[in-house]
């Protein structure tokens, strides 16, 4: 940095010399630019013996700026990693080295902190997704329990005012309350779920905002980096959520890590959360828990609640809709 400072200051200074000789050799050269050109290679010179006394201070600066956007850098990494491993089931180190052009020793570091997240597991060579159990395909899903998924979809849709933005959850259950929509006017639907897409683009009253990302056949939903980006800039007013299993002590679950986390974005940018959920899910938990039931505002199941979530809910001012209580 000094040397360079230098050598532009010994190149100033060079050039202010032919300039002054080439100006009082030219009558046609006004004083007043004259004067101005001079100051300004007094200028350089004075800033230039400024910086070069004091280049201490650039590292400190650049430093300080690091300490803002290395830590953004290395979050966005490990979350692009782990979403990698998690797609392609294994991943080896070289392999790893040329997807996300960093060190052997980055990657072998990266790996160390994912493993804590509990997601992944390091092998010999590279490093292996810890499979979930099993998550039931949604065509599988939407055979179950399919008077009861329709009664919570129609209890639900009387929370849709008009005028509202709401998120659909994936799932079998959600996708329900569409159809009943049918009265509601200025209603975007924000969805990651490809079945809740093709439902609500049957609808012209509805506005779709679509979530990309990487295709779960077993969800029928996008998940992923782009997925969750795309959440940061838009505010839901009313989140309907499902999940795979529910409990008063750990809130709801599911199984799926990647789905989890699109399901902890929502949560974080709506207003209101909505529990949409048959009494099978009720009580039995799953891996993943995604949101707590102090978040919720409201219940909506298909049959009485078992008492210890009424006595939650009750306690807690969560409004609680079944077919025998549609408050």
């Amino acid at each position: 940095m000094r040397l360079f400072l230098r050598s532009f200051g010994n190149f100033c200074r060079t050039f202010e010399k032919f300039f002054v000789i080439f100006s009082k050799n030219s009558s046609n050269f006004p004083t007043f630019l004259v004067k101005c050109i001079q100051l300004f290679f007094h200028l350089c010179y004075f800033f230039e013996k400024i910086i070069i006394t004091r280049t201490h201070f650039i590292p400190r600066i650049l430093r300080r700026r690091k300490a803002f956007w290395i830590p953004e850098m290395k979050i966005s990494r490990l979350n692009a990693i782990e979403e990698y491993i998690l797609s392609n089931k294994t991943a080896g180190i070289d392999e790893l080295c040329d997807v996300f052009q960093v060190s052997k020793n980055t990657i072998r570091r990266d790996l160390s902190e994912l493993e804590e997240r509990g997601h992944i597991a390091k092998v010999y060579g590279g490093v292996t997704a810890i499979q979930p159990e099993d998550v039931t395909p949604l065509p599988v899903r939407s055979g179950i329990n399919v008077d009861g998924k329709a009664h919570i979809g129609a209890l639900a849709a009387q929370l849709v005012e008009d005028g509202d933005t709401i998120f659909l959850d994936s799932g079998s259950t959600t996708v329900c309350m569409l159809r009943h929509l049918t009265e509601r006017h200025n209603v975007t639907v924000i969805t990651h779920s490809l079945t809740a897409m093709n439902e609500a683009a049957k609808y012209d009253n509805l506005h779709l905002i679509a979530l990309g990302g990487q295709f779960n056949s077993a969800t029928s939903s996008f998940v992923g980096i782009s997925a969750l980006n795309s959440l940061t800039d838009l505010h839901i007013s009313k989140a309907f959520m499902g999940a795979t299993g529910v409990t008063v002590e750990n809130g709801m679950s599911n199984t799926t890590f990647l789905e989890a986390e699109i399901k902890r974005s929502v949560v974080a940018h709506s207003s209101r959360v909505i529990l949409m959920a048959d009494h099978s899910k009720l009580g039995h938990e799953a891996s993943i828990s995604f949101c707590r039931l102090s978040n919720i505002v409201a219940l909506v199941s298909d049959q009485s609640l078992p008492e210890k979530f009424s006595d939650y809910c009750r306690a807690h001012t969560v409004r609680v809709m079944t077919p025998e209580n549609r408050d």
